[in-house]
């Protein structure tokens, strides 16, 4: 029975922490879900408190026994109780479940452990019938929810389940001799059958715990793993939504994901007007009453809400129960963008299993509504300027100023186009940094938590990771594509060496073209190109994956370095299906795709055309010969470097850096929390200590304070800017040799360099990129992988 008493003593020590958690939450947020938890699991602490007794040879009193026997009498009683502020419970049996406990307190006290056979009987009878209704009370709650409050609710009810086993098998042992108990916490085998009772009794009691446990008081693993699904469903269905669709539509979306995913009875996604009014979104919904302050009210207040507790102190809080009769609300803030203050407000008929961080998660997801909502404003105007113009052309195409107006409307349009991706590309970036990189941090956790890890979550997190790099190299793509129609495409130019550059990433490309069946060959001379390394990269990338998407199994791609006069040129064959003479013009145009072999191979139709643009950037030209059938030749002109080749250097031991001391400490300058976080996580884990500053003031003082060996800035700061703060600390004797590393959403790397920045990253940022960054400047020798690095995922 030795390995009995060892389980029995975990979930007494489980429960017992379980108690002190609830009652702590329930102190700081009052939440009664929080202190019946903590009732419920109490008797535990008194359990833990005669275990180390027992443990120490001091047999406390016959009285104690007695004791914890009377507090576990009130378990099932509260565990309805539980279940009722979740679910249905009809009142009659509270009732008789409350009148059953008070009648056998007494008795249980006085009559002293081990009981009468006939009063173990009537305990078991009321213990198990009480927690079997509370069972059914969470199982009908279950199947009434979805998302994670259904599985929380399940394990609830299977807790109660192997509570009420517990008390039946302790009960029968008792009552046919083949167990007894020591009066206090153990259970002993009198016979043989009573090691069957004592062990069925120790695996009852463990599930009840552990099942409480995941139900009520999850670990910090399971939540993030939770979150991360509601993360994926509601950016998946936000981003299905037809880029035609109104603000009014994708709000309505919106409210529809989250009532989802919480369970919610009712959903309202409240703004402020300009005129200080509450409006609805989607329009089309009723405006409740109130006004600003009646929402700044309703956040500020402990949530959730009872509506009873504020009943003619708030309108708002008033008019949505009068409207929903919900009797507890839950309000969060949303950052709505340009809509203007508002907030998220979700109703319950009950308690809700969902916590503030989860919702906290959901709000800040309403910022890519807000996004795309926009989107649809957009585009929804300007579907109705090219309507009138188009009208205004037909009725009076002989008026001259009418259809100069029309002109001027048409360039207007397509400057707005132009604004409206970089804007887009722009606004992205911010919540795609923090699902990429907690995503990279989750899988990395879920990874190291050893075989017991489910590997169908791994997988999800996988599809959040690899989907979020997907759109990111989408809106790479378009901000490109941004800069180059506005003339701002930056070209960091140097010599690069055609078979070093480009033989790396072939190499990388090997498995792709593996998977495709196609064979991948390189024949690169040693030649040198006046380029952007970068760009030159992508344009290689972009032309060997058409090469490898469009090649049948079996087929074969080749890429080719040469020179020819003063020119560099870059070429990548296949034997793929060809391109008709009529597309050979069209596939260099944006958003097309020439073919039916382009349309089934999917993609945006910008690969080629940004390839285009960065080669007539560099001077140079891009030329096509193909033949349907046969294959496809891209050869792309590049400026000579006309430098002398150096030979290959000797490849040699490089040192190993010295590893982050505890007197590394880096200083992060970040106002986005969930930046700072995720910032804050990849440097501890690669052994550094971390300094948080919220502001530029904020971080001059404390860099001051203590003299950090390298300092994390970001551009986008409140009060004075990242350019300011940057121009202080290289101003200020006392910090000026303190290594900056610059993170921004843009791409400003010159001016950073103009400003004394040592190192610049573009968010989001890959863990090993930052790593790689901040080691290069905290020992003052860069290496040449971390001059190439500009950050997470650029493709």
């Amino acid at each position: 029975m030795a390995l009995s008493n060892a389980l029995l003593a975990f979930a007494g020590w489980l429960a017992a922490g379980m108690c002190l958690y609830a009652a702590c939450r329930y102190l700081r947020g009052g939440d009664p879900l929080h202190g019946l938890v903590a009732l419920i699991f109490a008797p535990s602490v008194l359990f833990v408190a005669v275990e180390l007794a027992l443990l120490l040879d001091a047999r406390p009193p016959a009285v104690v026994g007695a004791l914890i026997s009377t507090l576990y009498l009130s378990r099932p009683f509260l565990t309805l109780r539980l279940a009722a502020h979740l679910g249905h419970v009809r009142p009659w049996r509270l009732y008789a479940a409350g009148a059953a406990m008070v009648a056998l307190a007494p008795p249980t006290m006085l009559l002293g452990r081990p009981y009468p056979a006939a009063f173990g009987v009537a305990y078991m009878a009321y213990y198990v019938t009480t927690a079997l209704w509370a069972a059914r009370a969470f199982g009908v709650e279950a199947r009434r929810r979805s998302g994670t409050s259904r599985g929380r609710l399940r394990w609830a009810r299977a807790a109660t389940w192997a509570s009420a086993t517990t008390t039946f098998v302790a009960a029968a042992g008792n009552v046919t001799g083949a167990a007894r108990d020591d009066g206090f916490t153990r259970y002993l085998p009198a016979t043989g059958a009573g090691v069957l009772f004592g062990y069925a009794f120790t695996v009852a009691v463990v599930l009840a715990v552990v099942g409480y446990a995941v139900a009520f008081v999850p670990p910090r693993f399971l939540r993030r793993v939770w979150a991360a699904e509601a993360l994926r469903t509601v950016t998946s269905r936000l981003l299905d939504a037809s880029p035609t669709e109104t603000p009014g539509q994708l709000w309505s979306r919106y409210a529809a994901v989250v009532r989802d995913v919480t369970s919610a009875d009712h959903v309202a996604v409240l703004a402020v007007a300009r005129d200080g009014r509450l409006v609805s979104r989607p329009d089309d919904a009723p405006d409740p009453a109130g006004d600003a302050g009646s929402l700044q009210a309703l956040l500020a207040a402990r949530q959730p809400v009872a509506v009873d507790a504020v009943r003619g102190a708030a309108p708002l809080t008033v008019d949505l129960h009068r409207c929903w009769g919900t009797p507890l609300l839950h309000a969060q803030a949303l950052p709505m963008s340009r809509c203007g203050p508002g907030a998220l407000v979700i109703g319950h008929q009950r308690r809700s299993l969902f916590t503030d961080d989860d919702l906290q998660l959901l709000a800040d997801l309403a910022g890519q509504a807000a996004v795309l909502a926009e989107r649809g404003a957009l585009l929804a105007q300007r579907a109705a300027a090219l309507a009138e113009r188009e009208n205004a052309l037909t009725v009076q195409h002989a008026l001259a100023d009418e259809l100069t107006a029309s002109v001027h409307a048409l360039t207007d349009a397509n400057n707005a186009k132009s604004a409206f991706l970089a804007a887009m590309s722009h606004e992205l970036r911010t919540p795609l940094n923090a699902i990429i990189g907690f995503s990279d941090m989750i899988k990395s956790d879920l990874n190291r938590s050893g075989p017991g890890t489910d590997n169908q979550h791994a997988a999800w997190v996988g599809h959040i990771l690899t989907s979020g790099r997907h759109l990111l190299g989408l809106i790479n793509n378009l901000l490109d594509l941004a800069k180059v129609e506005a003339g701002g495409l930056d070209l960091h130019r140097s010599p690069v060496r055609l078979d070093d550059s480009i033989g790396q990433l072939v190499d990388s490309l090997h498995p792709l073209a593996d998977r495709a069946g196609v064979t991948l060959h390189a024949d690169l001379d040693p030649v040198r190109a006046l380029v952007d390394p970068l760009r030159l990269r992508q344009i290689a990338e972009n032309l060997l994956s058409n090469a490898i998407k469009f090649t049948p199994e079996g087929g074969e791609v080749r890429v080719a370095a040469r020179v020819r006069g003063s020119d560099v040129l870059l070429e990548v064959s296949d034997t793929g299906v060809g391109i008709a003479p009529a597309d050979a013009d069209r596939i260099f145009t944006e958003f097309v795709q020439a073919g039916a072999a382009g349309q089934r191979a999917g993609g945006t139709g910008l690969g080629l055309a940004l390839v285009r643009r960065i080669a007539h950037a560099h001077g140079g030209d891009i030329t096509l010969r193909s033949t349907p059938g046969v294959g496809s030749v891209f050869t792309v002109q590049l400026p000579d470097a006309r430098l002398p080749l150096a030979p290959p250097e000797p490849a040699g031991p490089t040192p190993a850096p010295a590893s982050p001391t505890v007197a590394d400490e880096v200083l992060v300058i970040e106002d986005d929390p969930a930046a700072a976080e995720m910032f804050t996580s990849q440097l501890h884990a690669a052994g550094y200590r971390v300094v948080l500053a919220d502001s530029g003031e904020t971080g001059m003082e404390i860099a001051h304070v203590h003299r950090p060996r390298v300092i994390l800035l970001d551009l986008g700061l409140p009060g004075i800017s990242g350019w300011e703060t940057l121009r202080r600390l290289r101003a200020d004797p006392d910090l000026d040799t303190v290594p900056v590393v610059v993170i921004s959403v843009l791409e400003e790397r010159g001016r950073a360099r103009e400003h004394g920045a040592d190192a610049y990253l573009v968010k989001p940022v890959a863990a090993d990129v930052l790593h790689r960054t901040v080691e290069a400047a905290r020992t003052g020798q860069p290496t040449a992988a971390a001059r190439r690095d500009t950050g997470a995922y650029r493709v």
